[in-house]
This record gives structure tokens, C-alpha cells and sequence, in this order.
């Protein structure tokens, strides 16, 4: 197991854990952007997105470890800017609504976009 992922609190109410503990560890948070970066460090990729909350720390992180640019992925009407409108199912099985930038499409792996 990765050192790293001892500083996330799983002992929390609800059905999430705590991730801001190796957040707030420099290294450790290093350590995480390298592994989750590391398999795409050799594709051609113009962009990273990130899905809220959690996809925009992660999903920036990476896109500035990969010299890449960063989409945000937000329910519609939440984006300050024009935005093309997508529809997906979230963690919780429900339908939504979300923007992304014109021209740009996902890989199939989470957090990545490429064009």
C-alpha cells in the first residue's frame, strides 16, 4: 500500500472519507499527483478535467503536473462561462448535468480529457 494513503481518514460518518489530511502533507500530496499523473504522462493529451469538489483539486494537480489545461466539470448552469452540456450518472446512481468545453473529450479514464 502506498504510504500516502494511511493519512486518509476512513472512519468518518457517512459514505465518504476524509482526504484533506494528505492534502494538507506536501509530500504525500506530491506523492499522489505523481502516481495518479504517471499513466499518462506519454499520451497525447491536451487537457485534464476534473468533476467537482474532489476531480477539481485532483484534476488541477495533475493537469499542472502534466503541462496541461484544466477543465472543470460542473452541474449546468454553475460554470461562469459558455459551456456545451453533458449529461452523466454520479457516485450515487443519479442523473446530471454538467459543461465542458467545446472541442475537448474524455479518454474513458477518470479525470483525464483528451483531444
Amino acid at each position: 500500500m502506498k504510504e500516502y494513503l494511511r493519512l486518509i481518514e476512513t472512519h468518518t460518518p457517512g459514505p465518504r472519507c476524509d482526504v484533506t489530511p494528505l492534502f494538507a502533507d506536501p509530500a504525500a500530496f506530491a506523492q499522489l499527483t505523481a502516481d495518479l499523473s504517471a499513466p499518462f504522462a506519454d499520451m497525447s493529451l491536451d487537457y485534464v478535467a476534473g468533476i467537482d469538489a474532489l476531480g477539481f483539486v485532483l484534476g488541477a494537480a495533475m493537469a499542472l503536473r502534466l503541462g496541461k489545461g484544466f477543465i472543470p466539470i460542473r452541474k449546468r448552469g454553475k460554470l461562469p462561462v459558455a459551456a456545451l452540456a453533458a449529461e452523466f450518472v454520479d457516485y450515487t446512481g443519479q442523473r446530471k448535468g454538467a459543461g465542458n468545453s467545446p472541442g475537448t473529450a474524455a479518454t474513458g479514464r477518470p479525470g483525464v480529457g483528451g483531444g
